[in-house]
């Protein structure tokens, strides 16, 4: 399943994919799914930061 956010820093919708099903997410409770997507999102920025530091020291 795609979920989509927009980044903080570029403004820009970023697509991200969740193993997950949507048939799955739907079934979540309203809590589980902001918890699921706050989760991907942390991800996204911490890969998003470990590519920053690791271009950094390139």
């Amino acid at each position: 399943m795609n979920l989509t956010i927009r980044d903080s820093d570029t403004n820009e919708e970023v697509i991200l994919t969740v193993a997950i099903s949507e048939e799955y997410f739907n079934k979540l409770s309203e809590r589980e799914q902001d918890d699921l997507t706050e989760s991907v999102a942390f991800d996204y920025y911490e890969n998003k930061a470990a590519e920053e530091i690791e271009r950094q020291f390139k």
